[in-house]
């Protein structure tokens, strides 16, 4: 509706021929590009591989992500290309796989962030021989369920549902040794967003 009456109002500018003051000349400028800005950025969310991914919890972007392994003085030895919803502690195995086929094959230990600290990661590392230093992950010392969908975002320190949905709220919870319950935090999701 507003791009509409945007595109009308600079066609109904420029067919009447009417003078206008530089600054509004301007502005005008400025509303075509924001049009053609959108124009191309319509044409690029077309991609049907393309996902929404979280950098925080209010910053989504829609596009891919770049997963880089590299040695400690910035030599990049592999890169995996992933949709934007995607995990990146899921990508690690897939890292060391390609770092060693690029020929790195005396890796002794991997630096990452907590999103790389996973059961799976650990036992990954464990069977080559590598220490993973992270940071533990909220998934280690919890009863999650394998492979429920449901991927921490470090980023936006939140959960990401299957659907690809951040979750609106999340609350803490104390430990309650009654109960036998950690300290944990819970994650809500709009059912009406995750359809």
């Amino acid at each position: 509706m507003m791009v509409g009456y945007a595109q009308s109002l600079l066609t109904t500018r420029t067919d009447m021929g009417i003078g206008i003051s530089a600054g509004i000349q301007e502005k005008m400028n400025y509303l075509q590009e924001v049009l053609d800005d959108m124009a191309v950025r319509a044409m690029v969310c077309k991609d049907t591989d393309v996902r929404y991914g979280h950098k925080s919890t209010n910053k989504p972007f829609t596009g891919y992500k770049i997963h880089i392994s590299e040695t400690e003085d910035g030599f990049i030895t592999a890169a995996i290309v992933t949709s934007g919803e995607k995990g990146d502690g899921a990508i690690l195995p897939l890292l060391i796989e390609k770092t060693e086929e690029n020929g790195l094959d005396d890796i002794e230990e991997v630096i990452a962030d907590t999103a790389y600290c996973t059961k799976e990661n650990i036992e990954t590392c464990d069977t080559k021989d590598i220490k993973l230093v992270a940071p533990l992950h909220p998934s280690i010392n919890g009863f999650r369920d394998e492979n429920d969908g449901f991927i921490y975002n470090k980023d936006a320190q939140s959960v990401t549902c299957p659907a690809g949905e951040l979750a609106v709220k999340k609350s803490f919870k104390k430990a309650n040794p009654k109960k036998k319950n950690n300290a944990h935090y819970d994650y809500y999701f709009d059912v009406n967003s995750a359809r």
